[in-house]
């Protein structure tokens, strides 16, 4: 394949992407603004709380099938059709029996809300399915219908959650129009796929797959658990208001997810290639993106942590006031998930999935053991913690675990503009939010281009190279 039509198709799944998940993070985050102030810190802890617990339970489903076919799809097309309805069948069957254990629980512990966690469980349900479509699509560079299905889902939720909860309905009422929405987004990627569906005979096909995916399935739950289980534990600690305000502190922190996600998406189709045939230029690539990821972190930590109190105050209602010393916390420790990102991708690049796997299910066990200890003691603030301390020893690990040198040389100059910018923004700190963000921005990129000199014409130069695979040709 010539070079150009590499191009030209990373560019356009790129484009895709790009244009789906900030659609999805900014008109997501702004509906959540909106859906926070309708429905009171209490409803939104139940929210979440519903979300998390069942995310868990539904990683089983899957029993990492959905990893696995996605490295083989990209390769080898010969059984696609059978394999696609396995797991099909296997996430019907076991979300069959998942249904029936989520109602025992929900009459026996939360009998309260077995009405959200039934809406939820369908959401997940129907989302599930969705995943496999999403798999297809994306081993066939056909991510068109996987980012128009995201918008369509995004869109009609929040239209219908706008209209529903201005006519004063409830959380439930809300959760049963998302159910049409990911329905609608369901059936849009249902007429694209070109695929029939049937459930598949014999007992040793399901069986043949369990065992080729069960390496997935272990990094797949210990992922779930990792990302979900404080939520869960708040609940069981503290009850559904302290998920509403910590979950309230996560929804700002989630927004940032959107760069290094974008960032990997316009290098990864070439990490696999260099690591294979210009080590010394993948090596490059990662000391650089790590920098960009830096320069860009630092800047978000020390402003949205200097100014969360004000931050909560203008974005939420005074009933979510607990949410400031989390947010602090939460957004700190995102600048290791950025790192940790980076790390990784890197290790799956490098045929070093079954250590990441060891790395995070070491990690997940950290993470329940900080959070029973912290929590009973510091509520919200004690799981905002703990996810800290995960997230530092999680890259740790990550980095111990890459096969060479990391260049350091760049942090102190980071460092030192990162304590430029929070000196300003205390010395600052009564001017109108909005002037003291702008002046803050300004400043710390002026300092990074041209005093501390953090990012050079090097650096942009290397990253926007590595945007598409280099030339295999013989």
């Amino acid at each position: 394949m010539r070079r150009t039509s590499y191009r030209k198709i990373i560019f356009g799944n790129v484009s895709w992407i790009i244009v789906a998940d900030l659609f999805n993070y900014l008109v997501g985050f702004l509906f959540i603004i909106y859906f926070v102030r309708k429905i009171g810190d209490y409803q939104y802890g139940i929210y979440n709380f519903a979300k998390s617990f069942e995310s868990i339970l539904f990683t089983f489903t899957e029993i990492g099938a959905g990893m696995y076919f996605a490295r083989r799809w990209s390769t080898d097309v010969t059984n696609l059709e059978e394999e696609w309805n396995l797991l099909n069948a296997i996430k019907c069957a076991l979300s069959a029996l998942l249904f029936g254990g989520v109602l025992l629980y929900g009459f026996a512990v939360h009998g309260d809300i077995v009405p959200e966690l039934v809406l939820f469980f369908l959401i997940l349900f129907v989302n599930s399915l969705r995943e496999s479509n999403n798999v297809y699509f994306t081993s066939q560079n056909r991510f068109r219908y996987k980012s128009v299905a995201l918008i369509l889902e995004r869109g009609i939720s929040v239209v219908l959650g706008f209209i529903l909860l201005a006519l004063g309905c409830s959380l439930r009422a809300y959760l049963g129009g998302y159910l049409l929405a990911i329905l609608c987004s369901y059936l849009y990627q249902f007429r694209h796929l070109q695929l029939k569906f049937h459930f598949p005979r014999g007992w040793g096909k399901y069986a043949a797959l369990g065992r080729r995916a069960m390496p997935f399935l272990f990094f797949a739950i210990s992922y779930a658990v990792y990302t979900k289980i404080d939520t869960v534990m708040i609940q069981f600690f503290s009850g559904y208001r302290p998920v509403g305000w910590y979950n309230a502190a996560y929804a700002i922190v989630n927004v940032f997810n959107f760069f290094p996600a974008v960032i990997f998406m316009a290098m990864f189709p070439s990490l696999r290639q260099l690591y294979h045939h210009d080590p010394p230029k993948l090596v490059r690539l990662y000391n650089k993106t790590v920098k960009f990821l830096l320069v860009a972190g630092v800047p978000m930590a020390i402003g949205i942590a200097v100014l969360s109190p004000r931050i909560i105050a203008l974005i939420y209602p005074a009933e979510f006031s607990p949410a400031v010393s989390p947010l602090a916390i939460l957004i700190v420790a995102e600048v290791f998930v950025f790192l940790n990102a980076v790390c990784g991708t890197l290790l799956v690049c490098l045929d070093k999935e079954r250590i990441a796997s060891k790395i995070i299910a070491s990690t997940m066990v950290l993470n329940i053991v900080l959070n029973l200890f912290f929590i009973p003691r510091w509520s919200i603030s004690g799981a905002a913690a703990a996810t800290l301390i995960a997230e530092i020893v999680y890259f740790l690990l990550m980095y111990g675990a890459i096969p060479f040198a990391v260049d350091f040389t760049f942090w102190p100059y980071i460092a030192a503009n990162g304590m430029l910018l929070w000196l300003l923004l205390f010395a600052c700190y009564q001017l109108p939010l909005f002037l003291l963000i702008a002046i803050g921005a300004a400043v710390y990129i002026g300092s990074s281009l041209f005093i501390f000199r953090s990012i050079g014409r090097d650096d942009l130069a290397l990253l926007f190279s590595s945007s598409h695979p280099p030339d295999l040709r013989q």
